[in-house]
């Protein structure tokens, strides 16, 4: 096959990995085990197949469809951001501990955890707004960190 051929739908390998959420490692492992005519090149870039894609997806254990979007494509306003409520910071300067609207503590990773304290200046509890990434199995915070400690 082809990449002229236009009945079959091809994607780069980079792409699929990043859409599947697997290491391109994994792919170039299930190369040799793909029908043949599943894969070509353009240039320096592996191109599958959708039926070798849907194959790859399965071995993983995730449903895949060229046209499907997963969160992990999605722009960041697309999707849900909560705002959390600031519980305290850990040692690890990348990470905070955040209550949630429905009193669920979570942990939050953010670029300066030192500068989230529970309480600002005046007393009132600090607040960040944070979206839960499926892909990294955690919530991020969105935006910028506080300019100053406890200070926005």
């Amino acid at each position: 096959m082809t990449m002229s051929d236009m009945t079959t739908e091809w994607i780069a390998e980079d792409e699929l990995a990043r859409q599947l959420n697997v290491e391109r490692g994994i792919l170039k492992k299930m190369r040799p085990s793909l029908p043949a005519g599943s894969l070509t090149s353009e240039g320096r870039r592996v191109m599958w197949s959708q039926e070798a894609a849907s194959v790859a997806a399965t071995t993983v254990g995730l449903s895949y469809g060229l046209h499907e979007k997963n969160a992990a494509t999605e722009p960041a306003s697309a999707r849900e951001v909560e705002v959390l409520t600031v519980v305290r910071n850990f040692p690890n300067p990348r990470v905070i501990q955040a209550r949630r609207a429905s009193g669920e503590v979570v942990t939050v990773r953010v670029s300066n955890g030192l500068k989230y304290l529970p309480k600002l200046r005046d007393g009132k509890p600090m607040t960040l707004r944070a979206y839960y990434s499926p892909a990294d199995n955690c919530w991020v915070r969105e935006g910028r960190d506080p300019r100053f400690v406890g200070v926005w």
